[in-house]
């Protein structure tokens, strides 16, 4: 029905146009009249988002209204469906006269004809209305506001209303209360209808509850459960509490309880990625709403590992519906192959489930369905394609009679699982926020590519050639414009692939992901392996995998008590034999009654098997007598035999019924471990107010304000104290000289570790707080206490920045403070009041863990009342958990080949215990339908939301039922735990160590804080009588330094504080902020120079004519400094020029310099730091979004937006030419200073540290004293740096420690200085092991050749630094061929560079050369080096003589097939930084 259909229904009724519309997400009723109806549908979101203010409306995409006439007349002719006239018990009535259908339907009742009952139905009508009302001008019956009245006055009916559909089912609309007492009638109503039912129970097979959607047989049991049925969602509980357990994987399971050896892994899967041409569109949907283009499926290519289907496929279709259904044929194919080989593969375990159907076809099931893996799939690629995709999911599932499995997340499908396939998104088994470039290269090795999206509006234009492509169709208003050097590199590729049309760069760039994608995924699964989990089979998602692993931490030596026999009795009563025999009868009598073989049993045998049980229960370990003995059959097929029956007690015979032996051992197995290893528990129905007390106040981790706004050098330290009448702030405090941020090393990891609330957990009510305080002070009480606790008075002072009490209350805007009122009104906002996470100092009624509680109540907090508490035993079974994500990390860190171990087990540690909190009364059901099913669907009360896809109905109910079996204990005890760890490193480290004159908190997240202190580093600020107990206690809070191997250990210990990088990328805001600024003033003709910039506060500089005394700074003159300072950069006019043609808003100005920050920062550090600067980026994302679409009302911004970013990109562009400059110049020691900041003149100090261009620095005593202060320890690559004269650099013999970036293996470097001057250096080369792994990373040596040299690249402790050895040819002298190096061979030769596995022997050689660094510095006066360069001697079975040479070799023999490099003639050597030449040597064969 159309909504013109329904304004057209609505005005056929000469009543009030009233609809009633039922809101189903919550069960409220509201009326809207017809003109409200009629309202734009914008209006309508407006109001819903005033009763909603907390909700974010991202748009209208679906919406739906379920239209009930309550109040308007029935009757009127109108064409019934067929399926209505062909009943054989309904008098459809569809042509009375004048409306009279009601009449009509009574006078039948009476007895009437169909056709004869017009002059019946005129006398009913009569009757009741008597005058009131003619046939003549008679609108219907009105049975809302008349049927209970024509009920009082005819007492012979019961009358009840139905609604009959196609699918013959039925559902009440109105239910007479009078059945019990009259006759029943039953009316159908169709729209506005009546035909009269002669006969309810024959009409339809299926009686369905209006309400809740139950179906029944017949309209008997239907009436039964109307009694009973509530509207409400129903939480259900296992009757008593159980074990918490996780399933096993299928075939593990099956293949330990059947005893058949078969690898549970499923080998196959399929990796798909589709490519969409971005159509051009302009669809005014509204004055705030404009559809400017449209994502058009174009491509798809698919990779797999089956067999026969190597090759990957790419499928090219302009009809999206063409193209999806070629791309499920494939689909087809490759799952028929797959489930083929997985069959076969199963065979052995088919064979045992023989006699078990089910289980045989769970097998089967597991054999026929394949993963399909895309990557975001599950939000872009099934949503570009969703018509026709579940189209074709529909046709098989008529194929296979399989109803689809569906788990979706708002708009995101999490799996959908048919009788073949099973998709899924492989961002559900990542970090939040990977990319998929990120994903691949974790893994495997992959090219980068790129294709011009937004250029590729039209299919036509895969014509195109793409010579004739420019860098400018690459243009992102998402990515901004394109280096020139990958644009570069992408036509080389076109060139060398023959990639002649787009056509063909589309199916180069679709294919390329795919392919490693798949390798990346099959790599990852291995990871699971370990734990007998198949990754895509037993979970959908990283959280339910890493849940299943935490598990098995709970269990851990579980396997080995298995194995294990009970305790044999010192003492035991005989068991008569006349009660053997009894129970032999009975055995005997069984098997006869089965048709089982005769049972073989005797009274001798019958002992032989009760002494071999120890005379105990096999599954209990029960100590058996006269009257609990039995026998338990083994296998339940076969009779008692002796080889087949075990001793049981008589419980556990008849529990175990007809279960396999195994997996009834197991169980009762568990049940015995858990006595002596406590467990967690499930709740159940005796238990669930436990339950309830948990869900109630489960708290996630607090994000706090405590201080909104603190500068260094800027504002000053006031505290807010309470003087016993009011709170207030004073005037002065200290100056804040730095902001430092401390970040909890895996917080939550940290809290799975500590005690957990295992065992039955009970509410037990008690209010005798003296007792209970007692206990939880000497820690006799573990578990949850239900408590009102506040701070006395006399403590106010004392928490008056961190409260301790947490808790989940409304927060009500009207009563904040003037500076967030006067934000509120300028952004237009009105308060509003929502639930949030608070600090507070008092609480009533809330549920905290005994350790949190005896923490506060010893720093002075008050229990007022107590309710009662919760018991546990106590055990930390999570703590192996915690040991082995730290020490796997641990490895990784250490040996690179531990690296997908390390980061599968870092992804585990993150997400393990988040599922135990989940809040399953949220949950929804989605399905796929007809329109039959859907038209039912619509009418349950639990109905929520659906979408139509050309006929086909996916339809979101929310659950009825909602099975709770979380163990919701787990993650209350983390948060708890965690808030606890955050509390005591506030009180008991930070406020006792340092004086509150010196810090402030500013915020706090779950686990980091950011304050405000008043020196340098925070151990600037321990108080002086306290230094020698934090240099004790500071172990317990912050990572070791003092040996790598604690440095090493400590660096994933969780629970440990770290320094977060602070005001890291001010001097990225700061430059900005100068254009910005500059911009600005030009644009308001202040001054109209173009080489006018301002530099500072009222400080204008012409950079064409402006000079600066240098001599205090450098000894080098200001053309030569200018090199590494960058201040005359055309960045600085680029920049201002674009801005001056931007004229950015405040917000806008704002985004730029937070987004250009957030982005230098995670680029340049990486890990953690970089997911949490993603995720800034993010909200700014959304939050410039808000502003442009809802505050300037212009949803097309995206021409702005990369203005604004091609203005940043800038930035960072010039950030990355001078870093290289800047490392020269710190390790040159260009400047004689040291600066508090070095990146604001162009300096971005390195984080790795270069022992070569160390040595090649001039050390003269006046840099020495600069030198000196530097902490050479703090560089992440320096392991450690000795003098033998207390680094002074004038005269002295150093050794360097360091380690490759790759391995944490440490090597050495020597070298002895004179006046200043190096003179001898011992350089240690790469060993073996090392060698595999770099070539294993794409990192190693490196292999190039034309028709001159042979060149062999060796990488050194950096990236950009290595030593290069050119090997002439035979034919060529080193002489001749040095005449025919240039730096285009050397260009040529480094852009052929090949990562091999290089069998290699290279002389040990000792060789004096000179570096006239005047040249590399641009220096008027030279300054030359003298240096010894020298490999390692290393042992003998590296060594080899050579007869031509005086030196011996070094050699290399690699596993793989080598590529050979004897450097057994003379040639020439060069240590390059990139591609600048540092240190040149030639070797002739001598030492001289």
């Amino acid at each position: 029905m159309t909504k013109q259909d329904l304004i057209n229904f609505l005005q056929a009724s000469t009543t009030p146009n009233v609809v009633e519309k039922t809101c189903q997400a919550n069960g409220k009723y509201f009326k809207v009249n017809e003109t409200e109806f009629e309202q734009d549908a914008e209006k309508l979101v407006i109001e819903e988002r005033k009763k909603f203010p907390e909700t974010k409306n991202i748009g209208v995409y679906a919406m739906a209204a379920k239209i009930t006439r309550l109040d308007f007349p029935i009757g009127a002719p109108i064409n019934l469906p067929q399926y209505i006239l062909d009943s054989k018990t309904i008098k459809s009535l569809q042509n009375v006269d004048n409306n009279m259908c009601f009449w009509y339907c009574v006078a039948v009742a009476e007895g009437c004809r169909e056709d004869r009952a017009s002059r019946k139905a005129k006398e009913l009508f009569a009757n009741f209305y008597g005058a009131e009302k003619r046939v003549t001008n008679y609108v219907g019956f009105d049975y809302v506001n008349e049927l209970d009245k024509y009920e009082k006055f005819n007492e012979d009916f019961a009358v009840n209303i139905v609604s009959y559909y196609e699918d013959k089912t039925i559902s009440y609309v109105r239910k007479s209360s009078y059945n019990a007492s009259r006759k029943p009638i039953y009316l159908n109503l169709y729209f506005d209808h009546f035909s009269y039912i002669t006969d309810l129970s024959k009409l339809s097979s299926i009686f369905m509850c209006q309400r809740c959607g139950s179906k029944f047989k017949d309209n008997f049991n239907l009436d039964r459960h109307h009694e009973t049925c509530t509207l409400t969602q129903e939480d259900v509980f296992c009757k008593h509490p159980t074990l918490w357990k996780k399933d096993r994987n299928l075939i593990v399971e099956l293949a330990d309880t059947y005893g058949v050896d078969v690898d549970f892994k499923y080998d196959y899967m399929i990796t798909f990625d589709m490519e969409s041409r971005m159509q051009k569109m302009s669809d005014k949907v509204s004055d705030k709403l404009t559809y400017t283009m449209k994502h058009i499926p174009t491509s798809v290519a698919i990779a797999t590992n089956v067999p026969g289907f190597e090759d990957d496929k790419f499928i090219l279709n302009e009809d999206p519906e063409q193209l999806v259904k070629e791309m499920f044929k494939w689909f087809d194919d490759v799952g028929s192959k797959a489930s083929q080989l997985m069959l076969e593969k199963m065979e052995p375990l088919l064979c045992r489930l023989e006699s078990n159907e089910w289980l045989e076809t769970k097998v089967q099931r597991y054999c026929e369905v394949i993963p399909i893996l895309g990557f975001n799939s599950s939000f872009y690629d099934i949503n570009l394609i969703s018509r026709p995709f579940i189209q074709e999911i529909m046709k098989r599932r008529e194929y296979d009679g399989v109803n689809p499995m569906v788990i979706k997340e708002g708009n995101r499908y999490k799996t959908i699982k048919t009788g073949q396939f099973q998709f899924l998104d492989q961002m559900s088994y990542v970090a939040a926020g990977t990319k998929l470039e990120s994903f691949i290269k974790a893994y495997v090795n992959v090219q980068k590519g790129w294709f011009p999206y937004e250029w590729f509006d039209s299919y036509d234009k895969l014509n195109y050639l793409t010579h004739n492509l420019t860098i400018e169709d690459f243009n992102s208003s998402l990515n901004g414009s394109m280096p020139q050097e990958n644009f570069d590199d992408l036509m080389k590729i076109c060139v060398d692939k023959n990639l002649v049309t787009v056509r063909d760069l589309l199916e180069w760039y679709n294919i390329l992901d795919v392919r490693p994608m798949l390798e990346a995924c099959l790599k990852q699964k291995e990871f699971f392996y370990t734990f007998k989990l198949d990754m895509y089979k037993d979970a959908c998602s990283l959280p339910g995998l890493s849940e299943n692993i935490l598990y098995q931490f709970q269990i851990s030596g579980f396997e080995e008590y298995l194995k294990e026999k009970p305790k044999k009795i010192g003492y035991y009563t005989p068991i008569e034999e006349i009660q053997i025999n009894k129970r032999i009868d009975g055995y005997r009598q069984q098997d006869e009654k089965a048709k089982r073989p005769p049972c073989d049993l005797t009274v001798d045998c019958v002992r032989e098997i009760l002494e071999n049980g120890n005379h105990r229960c096999i599954y209990c370990w029960l100590k058996l007598c006269s009257y609990t003995w039995s026998l338990d059959r083994i296998d339940n097929a076969l009779p008692h035999t002796k080889s087949n029956c075990v001793v049981s007690c008589i419980k556990c015979n008849k529990a175990r019924s007809d279960k396999m032996f195994k997996e009834f051992y197991r169980h009762k197995a568990m049940l015995r471990f858990e006595k002596d290893h406590p467990m967690i528990w499930l709740f159940g129905e005796e238990n669930k107010d436990a339950f309830y007390k948990f869900k109630k106040n489960i708290t996630g981790g607090a994000s706090i304000v405590f201080h909104r706004y603190h500068e260094a050098n800027k504002t000053e330290i006031t505290r807010t104290h309470y003087d016993d009448t009011e709170w207030a702030y004073p005037e002065k405090g200290k100056a804040v000289k730095k902001i430092v941020g401390f970040d909890a090393n895996a917080l939550y990891l940290h809290s799975l570790g500590e005690e957990m609330p295992c065992g039955k957990l009970y509410f037990k009510e008690n209010d005798d707080w003296s007792k209970i305080e007692k206990q939880v002070l000497d820690n006799s009480l573990f578990g949850f206490l239900e408590v009102d606790i506040e701070v006395p008075k006399d403590k106010w002072n004392y928490f008056s920045e961190m409260c301790p009490i947490f808790v989940n209350k409304e927060y009500d805007e009207t009563l904040c403070g003037d500076y967030t009122l006067n934000l509120l009104k300028s952004l237009e906002r009105k308060p509003t009041k929502s639930r949030k996470l608070v600090v507070t100092l008092k609480a009533k009624q809330i549920l905290i863990k005994s350790t949190r509680l005896r923490w506060m109540l010893e720093h002075g907090c008050v229990v007022t009342k107590l309710y009662g508490y919760i018991e546990a035993k106590r055990r930390r079974i999570f703590k192996g958990f915690m040991d082995w994500v730290s020490d796997e990390r641990r490895k990784g860190d250490v040996d690179s080949k531990y690296a997908i171990i390390s980061e599968g087990a870092k992804l585990v540690g993150n997400s393990a215990f988040g599922r135990t909190g989940m809040d399953k009364n949220k949950h929804k059901k989605v399905s796929f339908c007809n329109e039959v099913q859907f038209n039912r669907a619509k009418n349950d009360y639990f109905y929520y939301d659906a979408e139509e896809y050309n006929g086909v109905y996916e339809v979101t109910k929310r659950t009825r039922k909602v099975k709770q079996n979380m163990p919701l204990q787990i993650a209350c005890s983390v948060y708890d735990d965690s808030k606890l760890r955050m509390l005591k490193f506030y009180y008991d480290c930070i406020d006792k160590y340092v004086d509150r004159s010196d810090f402030q908190y500013i915020e706090m997240d779950t686990d980091s804080a950011y304050m405000a202190i008043t020196d340098n580093t925070l151990e600037d600020l321990i108080k002086p009588e306290m230094k020698e107990e934090f240099e004790r206690d500071k172990c317990n809070w912050f990572p070791r330094t003092d040996t790598e191997e604690h440095r090493r250990i400590d660096k994933r210990t969780p629970g440990l504080f770290k320094l977060e990088i602070a005001l890291a990328v001010w001097h990225v805001w700061g430059r900005l902020e100068k254009h910005a600024i500059t911009a600005l003033v030009r644009k308001q003709r202040i001054f109209t120079d173009r080489n006018m910039i301002v530099i500072g506060r009222n400080v204008l500089v012409n950079l064409d004519a402006f000079e600066y005394d240098h001599t205090w700074l450098t000894k080098y003159e200001p053309e030569q400094v200018e090199f590494f300072t960058g201040v005359k950069s055309l960045e600085l006019t680029e920049v201002v020029d674009s801005l001056i043609d931007l004229e950015p808003t405040p917000i806008e100005l704002t985004f730029m310099l937070a987004q250009c920050s957030f982005h230098y920062a995670g680029q340049r550090f990486q890990g953690e730091i970089l997911k949490a600067t993603e995720k800034f980026q993010q909200i700014l994302s959304d939050d410039l979004h808000d502003y442009y679409v809802k505050d300037l009302e212009k949803p097309r911004y995206s021409e702005r937006l990369a203005k604004m970013m091609k203005v940043n990109n800038i930035i960072q562009r010039h950030i990355r030419e001078i870093r290289p400059r800047a490392d020269l110049a710190r390790t040159f020691d260009i400047f004689s200073v040291e600066f508090s900041h070095p990146e604001e003149i162009g300096f971005f100090g390195s984080l790795v540290f270069s022992p070569v261009l160390l040595l090649l620095s001039e050390q003269n005593s006046v840099r020495s004293k600069i030198f000196n202060k530097v902490d050479l320890r703090k560089r992440s690559k320096i392991e450690g740096f000795h003098s033998e004269n207390d680094m002074n650099l004038v005269n002295s013999t150093f050794t360097a420690t360091w380690r490759y970036p790759y391995r944490n293996v440490h090597h050495h470097m020597e070298f002895k200085t004179e006046s200043g001057k190096v003179k001898h250096v011992k350089y240690v080369t790469a060993n073996k092991t090392l060698s595999d792994e770099l070539v294993a990373n794409n990192l190693g040596f490196r292999i190039a050749e034309d028709d001159v040299f042979t060149v062999l690249k060796i990488p050194l402790n950096q990236p950009a630094l290595r030593l290069v050895i050119f090997l002439p040819k035979p034919e060529y002298s080193l002489a001749k061929s040095i005449t025919k190096l240039d730096a285009t061979r050397i260009g040529n030769l480094f852009k052929e560079f090949t990562v091999y596995n290089v069998h290699f022997k290279i002389p040990c050689f000792e060789m004096s050369s000179t570096l006239d660094t005047s040249t590399l510095m641009r220096l008027k006066n030279p300054k030359f080096h003298k240096l010894r360069f020298d490999w390692r001697q290393p042992s003998e079975k590296y060594l080899e003589q050579d007869e031509d040479f005086h030196e011996p070799f070094v050699k290399r023999i690699p596993d793989r097939t080598p590529f050979h490099f004897v450097a057994n003639r003379p040639f020439f050597y060069t240590v390059f930084n990139h591609r600048l030449p540092i240190l040149i040597g030639i070797y002739t064969g001598t030492r001289s």
